[in-house]
C-alpha cells in the first residue's frame, strides 16, 4: 500500500512540482510519509550573447597550393595565427566531410586550430568537426 502511495506522489511531482507538498501518505504498519518533495534547486540559466574577433581563413582552390602559402606565412612570422581564434570559410570550395576533415587536420597539424566553419555545407558537418558558425558582417581582407 505505502509503495503504491509512494509511486502515485512521485508520480504527483512529476505532473505537479509547485503542489509536491501536498502529497502525503499513510500506512497500516504505521510508517508515514509525511511529505515528498523534489530535492533539485530551481536553477536558472543564462544564454548570453557575446561577439568575439576571429581569424578567417578561406581556402581557394587548389587546396595543395593554398596549405603551401599558410606555410609560408607561418615560415616567415611564427607568431602567425599562434593561438587565434579561426574560423574556416568554405565559400570558395566545394568539400565533402572526409575532405573537410582532411583540411582541418592539416592546418591543426601547422600548429591552427579551428573553433568554427563558415559557409559550409551541412551536409558535410557533423560530429567531429568544428560547428558551423555564420558571420553578422564582413571583415577586413588582409593579404
Amino acid at each position: 500500500m505505502i509503495v503504491r502511495r509512494i509511486r502515485e506522489c512521485a508520480q504527483f511531482i512529476a505532473h505537479k512540482r509547485d503542489e509536491a507538498a501536498r502529497c502525503r501518505s499513510y500506512s497500516h504498519d504505521g510508517v508515514v510519509v509525511t511529505s515528498v518533495a523534489d530535492s533539485r534547486q530551481a536553477t536558472t540559466t543564462r544564454f548570453v550573447c557575446r561577439s568575439y574577433l576571429a581569424v578567417v581563413l578561406a581556402p581557394e582552390p587548389p587546396i595543395v597550393e593554398w596549405i603551401a602559402e599558410i606555410d609560408q606565412r607561418i615560415k616567415s612570422a611564427e607568431s602567425f595565427l599562434s593561438g587565434a581564434p579561426v574560423v574556416v570559410d568554405l565559400s570558395a570550395v566545394k568539400l565533402s566531410k572526409l575532405a573537410i576533415v582532411h583540411l582541418i587536420s592539416e592546418l591543426e597539424q601547422r600548429g591552427i586550430r579551428v573553433l568554427g566553419l563558415e559557409n559550409a555545407d551541412p551536409l558535410s558537418t557533423g560530429a567531429g568537426l568544428p560547428p558551423l558558425v555564420r558571420s553578422s558582417h564582413a571583415g577586413t581582407v588582409i593579404t
